[in-house]
């Protein structure tokens, strides 16, 4: 296994007909939204050749041994991003937040969404996790790529409403045909509970994506912003400050329809995602 940093800053619901693209391939779900199409690559592609020896391991922790996948050394991609937080870059922004908690071994964790806005004609990902990767787009269209069962590259187009579920150490690129808004997470396949952010990097989709990266943002590294999470302690001092027990006299109704809005929308993933999970 090779290891290898890479120039690109930031990783960045549900329907009851889910069927996988390829034998390791998407599961996705319906939903009403955009039309799906599932087609192979064309033409001579050389990422193609690399496929022909990973196929058999694609699906399994075997496809870490190959020398195709690159351990992140970079810190920006060794740990994610502290939640809450926002990176931006030329592509879009990609919102970490935290929702709930899962519990492993006794111990209690945060539960990760993230809420990003992606330009048309970006690519992310480019890697593979241990555990399963799901989104759920709420306007836009992406096209996912994954290996295919003969060692080539499967593409598979999402719209509004459908739900996408990448299966653990599947090597995977999301390319946004149009601007899109989604939400991702990741889940344990054994449990269907939250799971710890891992991932690897997979030389020949990387490259694909490290070059979308540059041609984009012109090589410019994102930002990222780190947010200072509001306690029960805080809200108790501004309302003493603000003269009474209610609500302070300055206040921002566009922050306060904004985080409403948010918590909305992640209500309503966390349901469909209940919903796709239950037929």
């Amino acid at each position: 296994m090779s290891a290898a940093s890479s120039t690109t800053g930031g990783s960045s619901g549900g329907g009851s007909d889910a069927t996988p693209t390829a034998a390791a391939g998407v599961v996705s779900g319906g939903g009403g939204g955009g039309r799906r199409k599932s087609r192979r690559m064309t033409g001579a592609n050389p990422y193609d050749p690399f496929f022909s020896a990973d196929a058999k391991l694609v699906g399994s922790s075997s496809l870490i041994s190959s020398h195709n996948t690159i351990e992140p050394t970079d810190k920006v991609f060794i740990r994610p991003p502290p939640m809450p937080s926002v990176h931006t870059d030329g592509r879009g922004e990609v919102w970490n937040l935290k929702v709930g908690s899962y519990h492993v071994d006794a111990e209690t964790y945060s539960r990760r969404i993230n809420l990003s806005h992606t330009k048309k004609d970006v690519m992310r990902h480019g890697d593979f996790h241990p555990n399963t990767q799901c989104a759920f787009i709420f306007s836009g269209k992406v096209e996912v790529w994954a290996p295919g069962s003969e060692g080539d590259t499967e593409k598979k187009v999402y719209g509004p409403k459908d739900y996408i579920e990448v299966p653990p150490y599947v090597p995977h690129i999301y390319n946004y045909l149009e601007d899109t808004i989604m939400a991702e997470w990741w889940e344990d396949i054994s449990t269907g509970e939250g799971a710890h952010f891992k991932h690897w990097f997979y030389a020949p989709y990387r490259r694909m994506v490290d070059v979308s990266f540059v041609k984009t943002t012109a090589g410019e590294k994102g930002k990222l912003r780190v947010f200072r999470e509001v306690g029960r302690e805080d809200v108790l001092d501004r309302d003493l400050l603000s003269g009474d027990s209610g609500i302070p006299k300055k206040t921002n109704w566009v922050s306060l329809l904004g985080a409403a809005a948010a918590v909305g929308a992640i209500g309503f993933v966390a349901g469909v995602s209940v919903a796709a999970k239950k037929s």
